[in-house]
Parts: structure tokens; sequence; C-alpha cells
């Protein structure tokens, strides 16, 4: 039969709203995260910590979550961590402090990891023929939480305070689970034969949180620290250890002989390419917009929204040329728009100017929209159903795996091109400088919510022109991580042009 059931559009929508649940929770508090650092006094590295748990969380366990749903109930799995998340959200929406507050958003982070089932449950509701056609709308309607978390989270912060970006979830989750209860099948039989791989799903979390952990602290604590090289010890280790065990296990967390293909290879590379600019963009756009530009989070969210609405709107189109054409225009199309996306961002300076912001950000959401749609339908066609789940969360781990080492990586090399230019245009202007006044611009550079406080430290007769340096020096820095992020992007272009196959 053709066309779709009544039950399976309600299943299409509960799974739909459960996903646009989890990406919304991950976006959200982007446009939220200047107002909290500043009612909770956290510093830069503090704020980023809120913004990089969730992806850390999801690239450590979502191949294993993908494996525990093939196992036990992709059904079971996904209702009680939606659960949980919701409940966890709470927490957060209740903490008095900002260790608080990353302690129950890494909770939230760990619950989340479960979105590997609902993509998962995806070819158990559809036929083959009919799943491009609910990808796309899985994709418009899910992934759509991700492109409108920023914009939904500026209104939020500003009709009611920055909280309820949290308490929001709790009635979305329950609506989304009594409609997949009521439609949701599951046509997988569990024979008890299926292992899952606890040992490798050990060094592989040890792996990426120390991975990531030691590159976003290592600038604040020195390369040279005892805790830096133990980080990278432990995270070599871990890394020898999960590859080992991969390959002396008959059910490995991570199934590499299916995946080393012409298909996964590409696709993997542009979802880390995406994963890595998304989250960049996201906690450095709404810095710039707020912080720099001094816009309010509601102005912040309608210009947020220009990627928000190219993301909806390009997400059914994806999955019409993904139909049409195939997986690798669909696929070329997103590192493409990321790297005019990124020539845009590069070009973008201390005055607004709208039609630059619009330039910038519209590219960007164009190729948000394509990369739910043709890397995962053109994955899902090289799976059986059965191992469905661990195929699906390899390719998202890869995804969240750019995310969490993007931000790492280009919010590291942020704060030192900050700092180092801030300094040199400080010496040059004011002579040589104090190690007071040193801590100073390092202290700006770590809390720009606060930067006009900490300039007022400055002899009062130069605190503007101290702004207007730290101002500066933060464009020059985002303007550079724009060039990096070019850089990846048209790498990430010519290997697919190179070599993905020409697949339908």
């Amino acid at each position: 039969m053709d066309r779709i059931t009544i039950k399976q559009w309600v299943a299409l929508a509960g799974i739909s709203l459960l996903t646009f649940t989890i990406f919304l929770d991950l976006t959200i508090v982007a446009n939220a995260l200047p107002t909290i650092q500043q009612e909770l006094s956290a510093s830069n590295t503090q704020t980023q910590w809120l913004l990089n748990l969730v992806p850390i969380a999801l690239c450590a366990l979502m191949a294993l979550f993908g494996r525990v749903g093939d196992v036990y109930g992709l059904r079971k799995v996904f209702y009680i961590n939606m659960f949980l998340m919701a409940l966890f959200s709470i927490g957060c929406g209740l903490s008095d402090s900002i260790e608080m507050l990353i302690v129950f958003r890494a909770l939230q982070g760990i619950t989340l990891a479960c979105i590997t089932n609902s993509g998962a449950l995806m070819p158990h509701n559809f036929q083959p023929h009919q799943r491009a056609k609910a990808m796309a709308i899985f994709a418009a309607v899910g992934g759509s939480g991700l492109a409108l978390g920023p914009v939904i989270g500026g209104f939020i912060v500003e009709l009611l305070n920055w909280r309820w970006v949290f308490y929001i979830n709790f009635p979305i989750v329950l609506i989304g689970i009594a409609m997949c209860w009521y439609s949701v099948v599951e046509n997988t039989h569990h024979d008890g034969t299926e292992k899952i791989d606890w040992v490798g799903a050990f060094f592989f979390v040890i792996f990426m949180v120390g991975l990531i952990t030691t590159i976003t602290e290592g600038g604040d604590w020195g390369w040279d620290s005892t805790w830096v090289i133990s980080g990278f010890i432990v995270t070599i280790i871990s890394l020898i250890g999960f590859i080992i065990t991969e390959m002396r296990v008959k059910q490995p967390l991570i199934p590499f002989p299916a995946l080393m293909n012409r298909i996964f290879l590409p696709c993997a590379l542009t979802c880390a390419t995406c994963g890595a600019f998304i989250m960049t963009l996201l906690f450095f756009n709404p810095l710039y917009l707020q912080t720099i530009l001094k816009l309010s989070p509601t102005l912040s969210g309608w210009l947020l929204l220009s990627t928000s609405l190219a993301y909806i709107l390009m997400s059914p189109v994806a999955g019409f040329i993904d139909h049409k054409t195939g997986h690798k225009i669909g696929t070329l199309v997103v590192p493409g728009m990321l790297a005019l996306a990124a020539i845009f961002h590069a070009q973008l300076r201390i005055h607004y100017q709208l039609p630059l912001i619009l330039l910038a950000f519209i590219p960007f959401g164009i190729a948000w929209g394509f990369v739910n749609v043709s890397p995962a339908v053109a994955v899902m066609g090289t799976s059986h159903e059965k191992n469905a789940g661990a195929i699906i969360g390899a390719l998202w781990t890869v995804f969240n795996v750019g995310a969490a080492l993007g931000l790492a990586i280009f919010g590291l090399f942020f704060r030192q091109m900050q700092t180092t230019h801030f300094i040199n245009d400080m010496t040059s202007s004011l002579g040589t400088l104090s190690s007071t006044q040193i801590g100073l611009i390092k202290a700006m550079v770590a809390d720009p919510e606060h930067s006009d406080l900490i300039a007022s430290h400055f002899v009062h007769d130069t605190t503007s022109h101290v702004l207007a340096l730290f101002d500066a020096s933060f464009v020059y820095a985002y303007n550079h991580i724009a060039v990096g992020l070019l850089g990846v992007s048209l790498f990430t272009f010519f290997f697919v042009a190179f070599v993905m196959k020409k697949s339908k």
C-alpha cells in the first residue's frame, strides 16, 4: 500500500515531536547563554560547557544507546529516557548556581542520547518507498527544534526568564510519549543472542570525555600542566583500549566493517563538518549579536530566525531532491552552503549590517535542512532493520563528535586569538601592560557579558577605549574561526564529490 495510513501519520508526528524536543533542548540555551552567564556569574568557559555538554554526551553515548535499543527494544529505551529528560529539565530550571545547572545539563545530555532510537524506529513504521517522504517530514518537524531553539530561547528569556527554556520540555514530552504509545510499532524480534559491548562503551566514553575536556580546558590550565598531560594520556589509552576491544568482540559497539563503504564515509564527514559548524556558531552568533552589536535577546532571536526558516523550508526540498537525483547531490549541498555561510561570516564587523547578517545566516540554514535528510537516508539504505539503531547511532555519533570537537577546538582558538589581538592592541595604545592589566584583559575574554564592569577597573578615561578594543578583538577572532570553518567545509565538499558514488 503506497499511501501512509492515519496510524503511521500519528507515529510520525509523535516521533517527530519527541525528536523536536531533543533538538530544541540542544540549542534553546544558545540565545539564553548571555543572560544565564550574567545571572549566575558564570565564566565564558562555564557557559561554553552548558552548550557543549549535550553533544559530548551524545557523541559518547549515542552508539551505545542505539545498540541498547537494538537489544532491549527501541521503544522501551526511547520512552524511558525521554521521561527522564523531562525530569532533568525541571532540575535545570530550578538550579540556583552554574555548577548545579552544569550537573543537570550533563544528565540531560545522557538521556538525550536516545535520539538514535527515534531515527532507528523510522524503518519499522514505514515501507522503503515511503521512507524518503517520511524522513523529510521527520527532519523538518523534529529537526526544526534545532534551528528554532535559539529563536524560542530568545523570546522566552524576554517574556519570562531563562529557566523556562528548560521547563518547556516537560509538557511536550508527555504529549509526544502519549502519541507514540498509541501508534509506534517495532518489528524486530529479539532472540536473546544479541550482546552489548559494555567494555567498548566504557573506553569510548572515557575517550570522548577526556578528549573534549582536555581541549576545552587546556587553554585555561596550560598545555604543560599535569592535568592536561594526564588528560591526553588517559585519552590515548582509552582510544587504544576501544580499538582493541572492537577488534575482538563479535558484536562491537560500532560495526566498523558495515561502515567502511563509499556511502557512509562521505556522509559521516558531511555530518561531522555540519556538526562543527552548527555548534560553533550557535555559541558565538548570540554573543556577537548581543555582546558586540548590543541587540536584545528578542531581536537576536528574530535574526537567528532567518537560519531557522531556511532550515524548515529546505528540509522538504531536500527530501524531493534526494528522491529525484539521489543522495550525492543533496549531500554536496551541505558543505557547499556551509562554505558560502562561512565566507559571509568572515565579513561581519562591529557595526550592524542586516543584509550581510542574512547572507551569513541563510545558507547556514539551507545546509542544516539538507544534512538531516540526504546523509541519513543514504546510510539507512545500507542497513538492515535489526542494525538500524547501531548504524544511525554511528552516523549521529559522528555528527556530535564533530559538534563537540568543533566547539572545543574553535572555542580554544577563538579565546587565544582574541586574547593575543587584544593584548597587542592594548600594548600599542597604552604602552607596556602590567600583570594586573593583562589579567583584566583575560577576564574580559573569559567573561564577555561582564566586559563593561571589568573594563571599568582600567583608568576611568580609558574605559571606552578598552571596550572598543575588546569589540575589535572579538570580531577579529570571530572572523578568523569563520575562515577556519570555510577551509573545513571546502575539504569536505571535494572529498564527497570524489568519493561518494551516485546512489538513489
